[in-house]
């Protein structure tokens, strides 16, 4: 029950999962009321057909929140909101250029209308944490994906072994990932500088170069197209990527180094990372050479995959071409446009079938610090036209949110993180990317293939470097 002289706040929607734009939405209510009702809409609602999950099981993944005070059935806002009364109807930021039917409700009493995009610094991982011992809730999370969609270890094994039937091309900056583990002395005597002693290194293919890499692990007949200094650097990756399977296409310009990015570790930490690079565009002969071995190449494969670190492989001529040559031939593209310490544009891979930016890139590139997660995925959907978009958000798993169709609304979902104890975040991203953008290229729908780039994630972020996943040990890990 309310309490008398108590500002009320009234969230509403579906929840066919609590993703953390919910939980962010409903931090911020109790920051401006002080008390939460949440409204889950009925089954009869509607007829959209957007519930995925039985009212009841959604009422109670509500009602286990602990920020939510109260929790209600709605089978009408009108009558609902009549008969609460709420001093605000909080709703997310996209909202806010809509229609709402909330608001001549509240102008009759007084009532305010607010829209939020949540606090974007907000751990809903950390909030899970809180409630209840973390790896049973993730565990407990993945096997509801899993339901709600009709998916299971059989059938997922199944799609693994598909990947392999994929003939793969990937264009992208190639770098190679130094790490040199250190022994701590402690701090300089002369200056407060922390002193270590390198103990060892070692060296790993990264960039575009591993998403090839992990193409070829899977069994795919891979290409991998790209640029390299005329150094040692750049002989020892293409020596590696060989090895590793990978039929390497790689120019040589003597205007740049071969990207190489060194971390200094001590105790598993990251203390120092340094990047030696160069960003500018390639010179016209090499970019035209790129061009034409692409055009030759692209007769051959099922999958193309951009792999964009932005240090200046990418034209916009060499994207267009591409894009518009594969769409003739009906063939998968994806793309990502990573922004970790440098600023990607996945917007400039526009009508591709997938694109998988991590929650800042999503941002970044709709220029939307504020919105929530559902206002920034419709918003990239409308500037990329993008068939699939899902954000990929670090500790808090991938979420997706889903147009069905000009009539059939929208769907949303999210996968949790499925390793809560990461050694080396650093490559997560590129084995999501690759193994989704296969799977959806082998004929998997795309919860099934976000499923299956999620174990590709959780099985890179459990060890130290970019290595190659194999096809085994996805096979392995989803017979868990």
């Amino acid at each position: 029950m309310m309490c008398k002289n108590k500002k009320v706040c009234f969230i509403s929607g579906k929840f066919n999962v609590l993703h953390p734009g919910h939980l962010r939405l409903f931090r911020h209510a109790k920051e401006i009321a002080d008390q939460l009702v949440v409204g889950v809409f009925s089954d009869s609602f509607d007829s959209s057909g957007e519930f995925m999950v039985p009212e009841i099981d959604r009422l109670e993944g509500v009602r286990a929140n602990r920020w939510v005070d109260q929790v209600i059935r709605v089978s009408s806002l009108s009558v609902s909101i009549a008969s609460l009364r709420p001093d605000i109807v909080l709703k997310g930021k996209e909202h806010e250029t809509r229609y709402n039917e909330e608001e001549p409700l509240l102008t009759k009493y007084g009532g305010t209308l607010k829209f939020a995009g949540g606090d974007t610094r907000l751990s809903s991982s950390a909030l899970l944490r809180s409630e209840s011992n973390f790896e049973s809730v993730n565990l407990r999370n993945a096997e509801r994906f899993l339901n709600r969609h009709g998916l299971n270890s059989t059938d997922l094994v199944c799609s693994a072994e598909n990947l392999a039937s994929v003939r793969t091309l990937v264009l992208g900056d190639l770098i190679v990932d130094r790490y040199v583990d250190c022994q701590p002395i402690g701090l300089s005597a002369e200056d407060p500088t922390v002193v270590v002693s390198p103990l060892a290194e070692e060296k790993f293919v990264g960039g575009a170069g591993i998403v090839s890499a992990h193409a070829a692990s899977f069994g795919s007949n891979a290409i991998f197209i790209s640029v390299r200094g005329d150094d040692d650097v750049g002989v020892y990756a293409d020596d590696e990527l060989q090895r590793m399977g990978v039929e390497t296409n790689i120019f040589v310009d003597s205007d740049r180094p071969t990207t190489q990015k060194t971390r200094y570790r001590a105790n598993g930490k990251t203390l120092l990372r340094i990047n030696e690079f160069r960003d500018h565009q390639l010179d016209k002969s090499i970019s035209e050479q790129v061009i034409a071995l692409t055009k030759d190449k692209i007769k051959e494969v099922d999958l193309i995959i951009f792999s964009d670190f932005s240090y200046g492989v990418f034209s916009t001529e060499l994207v267009n071409l591409i894009i518009n040559e594969s769409k003739r031939r009906d063939i998968f593209i994806a793309a990502d446009s990573q922004s970790s310490s440098q600023i990607g544009d996945i917007t400039r891979f526009r009508n591709v079938d997938l694109i998988t930016p991590t929650e800042r890139e999503a941002r970044l590139a709709v220029r939307d610090n504020i919105t929530g997660l559902i206002g920034v995925s419709e918003q990239l959907q409308a500037i990329t036209n993008a068939h699939y978009s899902p954000i990929t958000l670090a500790e808090e798993g991938v979420f997706l949110h889903r147009s069905e169709g000009e009539d059939g609304g929208w769907t949303d979902d999210q996968i949790p993180a499925l390793n809560d104890n990461p050694v080396d975040v650093s490559g997560a991203g590129d084995a999501f990317l690759v193994s989704t953008a296969m799977s959806l290229a082998a004929g998997e729908d795309i919860w099934a293939a976000m499923y299956l780039g999620s174990v590709a994630s959780a099985c890179q972020v459990g060890r130290i470097g970019n290595k190659p996943l194999t096809r085994q040990e996805l096979i392995d890990r989803l017979k868990l």
